[in-house]
């Protein structure tokens, strides 16, 4: 509230003194208030304490700074809240908002829909729209989300809204506040947002619930009602299956994406370097690269140095044979796993096919047969040609095998706390993230192709859609979110750091995020952290859950003692979480503070 209050001047008009005023009816215990029943009389304005409420006249507006003619004739000066619009002549109810030193900040308290529906209609003939119920929602809506209700602003809204019928103006006016292209996806993803339906967790879990709801859809379509399902079916839905197993094996094998370091190594070397695909852009900054080879083969100027040369080919050289021993051992390690795997089907193939999907399935839920081995298996090893489309549905359609399949496209899309640590990892995840749900929503789609009247998957394009929104919103704010994997169990996590990109710090070289954790166990978690980067000195407070506590109490000298190592001093609070706040309102109220323009349009009530 300070801010909305800098600069703020004392104002008179001619001998009279405007610090003193009739309130003509002030409301609420301040001890300058008046009754509503007490006659007219000058009142001070410094007794007027926040909460009080009176009625007066909007006599002239100047940015935030207005002048209110009171039922007494007199004038007050005050300061209105940040973006809120007023009319001229407009006649409130306005409350106290602060009082210091006889500088007041005013609201508007609209108790009458006659006063919004002046204002409304005054706005709209000046812009030369219609005065329909639709058109002053409208204005309502402006004057609500602090914007200016002035000709441009309406004319761009009221054609947002005939561009987007169905989306809510409010969120119409909040995507153009946070500086976001509002389109028909942004808004379905802001709703998810503003509703807490935004998890990728949830995402994640429902995409591996639709790859088996597909499998079901491939082998009831067409089918014929009580009949077993055609030879045909059986072969695309186990086609199907066997390129999800495929996409899996072939994913748990494939290198880390590369690192900020490998980009950046790219770039020194003159390479392009990989595109993100549009997956978080951005969200870490400050990142270090190690040079490559042949850089380190050249002095700062650019010139070969002897020295520098001889031993950086040594470097080099000694390097070498670390990574072939590295590549050697793999191939070993797939050797090695290849030959049990074939042990196994020895042993397979003294089982009766008939018990083959229930003896594969025990030998998955008992940890001896992952995606990998389950695909080399079925299309790779002698065993294949015994599986037919009956027995291969049998194991598809298993508790084991589908248990499997959901785990590892779990595990593949969510990150571990040690991954978060790592520089970097956080945005080869994304980049994964978006190039794996593609390829999988590929697949998925040929098979609806080749089948003619499945249902198409929903939980990808939604998973593609959220990190497009994400990598839109860390255009202008730092915004993540965490997916994460922990030892027994799964957890979301939201981290915002208050600040646009233009200044990562406060001016005191204070940085402040906000994490939101839900936890299966501890239930909601919120977390505010400050850093003072100059004194290394950080301060947390933990908002919990009533149950969680006692256990959060007995651990928090564990975090302090970890910063401590780093060189932090550390100040920890925990009080119970009394308010539930999305990101989005966190990022709304930072817009609010200070980061988006402010308008004003004044409207002569009189005429």
């Amino acid at each position: 509230m300070d801010s909305f209050m800098s600069g703020f001047s004392h104002y008179t008009t001619g001998n009279q003194q405007i610090g003193h005023a009739y309130t003509g009816g002030a409301s609420t215990g301040g001890a300058g208030a008046v009754n509503n029943s007490a006659p007219a009389q000058n009142v001070d304005v410094s007794q007027l304490q926040t909460g009080d409420t009176f009625q007066g006249e909007i006599a002239s507006v100047n940015g935030e700074d207005v002048q209110i003619q009171l039922a007494n004739g007199q004038y007050m000066a005050a300061k209105l809240e940040r973006d809120v619009q007023v009319a001229l002549g407009q006649v409130l109810n306005l409350q106290v908002l602060s009082n210091k030193d006889n500088k007041l900040v005013l609201k508007p308290v609209y108790d009458s829909s006659l006063q919004m529906q002046r204002v409304g209609v005054s706005a709209l003939k000046t812009a030369n729209l219609a005065v329909t119920e639709k058109n002053l929602q409208l204005v309502a809506k402006l004057i609500e989300n602090g914007m200016s209700i002035n000709k441009n602003t309406l004319m761009t809204f009221n054609r947002l809204a005939l561009q987007h019928p169905q989306a809510d103006v409010a969120d119409l006016i909040k995507l153009t506040k946070l500086q976001m292209p509002v389109t028909d996806k942004n808004l379905a993803q802001y709703e998810n947002y503003r509703n807490l339906e935004h998890k990728l967790l949830d995402g994640v879990k429902d995409a591996s619930n639709e790859v088996f709801e597909l499998y079901e859809s491939l082998l009831t379509t067409k089918t014929p009602a009580g009949g077993m399902a055609p030879q045909a079916l059986l072969a695309q839905a186990g086609r199907y299956m066997e390129k999800v197993l495929q996409f899996l094996a072939e994913e748990e094998a494939r290198p880390e994406a590369p690192a900020a370091s490998d980009t950046a190594n790219a770039a020194v070397q003159g390479e392009t370097a990989p595109e993100s695909g549009g997956a978080l852009q951005g969200t870490e900054a400050g990142k270090t690269a190690d040079l490559p080879e042949e850089a380190l083969l050249q002095s700062a100027d650019g010139r070969s140095s002897a020295v520098g040369t001889d031993t950086a080919r040594e470097a080099v050289q000694a390097r070498q044979p670390l990574q072939e021993t590295s590549a050697n051992t793999e191939a070993a390690g797939a050797r090695t796993e290849e030959s049990q795997w074939q042990e196994m089907v020895s042993r397979l193939k003294e089982t009766a096919p008939r018990e083959l999907p229930d003896k594969l399935a025990r030998l998955i839920d008992e940890g001896s047969l992952d995606a990998k081995g389950m695909k080399w298996l079925l299309s790779e090893s002698s065993l294949a040609k015994t599986l037919t489309p009956e027995l291969k549905s049998a194991l598809f359609k298993s508790k084991p095998f589908q248990a499997m399949v959901r785990r590892e496209l779990q595990n593949q899309w969510t990150l571990s706390p040690q991954e978060i640590a790592e520089e970097g990892k956080t945005q080869a995840f994304y980049e994964k993230l978006m190039r794996q749900s593609s390829r999988l929503l590929q697949i998925m789609n040929d098979a609806i192709q080749e089948n003619g009247s499945a249902a198409p998957p929903k939980a990808l394009n939604n998973i593609r859609e959220n990190v497009e929104f994400m990598n839109q919103m860390n255009q202008m704010f730092h915004y993540v979110q965490l997916p994460l994997k922990l030892t027994n169990s799964q957890a979301h996590g939201d981290l915002y750091v208050y600040t646009n990109k233009k200044n990562l710090a406060r001016r005191d070289g204070t940085l402040t995020a906000f994490l939101h954790l839900d936890m299966e166990n501890l239930g909601g978690m919120d977390i505010s952290i400050a850093l003072q980067t100059e004194q290394n000195q950080v301060t947390t407070k933990f908002y919990l859950e009533e149950d969680a506590i006692a256990l959060i109490e007995e651990h928090i000298d564990e975090l302090t003692q970890r910063l401590a190592k780093r060189g932090y001093q550390c100040k920890n609070t925990i009080q119970v979480k009394e308010e539930e706040k999305t990101v989005l309102q966190h990022m709304e109220e930072q817009v609010a503070g200070g980061m988006a323009p402010i308008g004003y349009q004044s409207f002569d009530m009189r005429t």
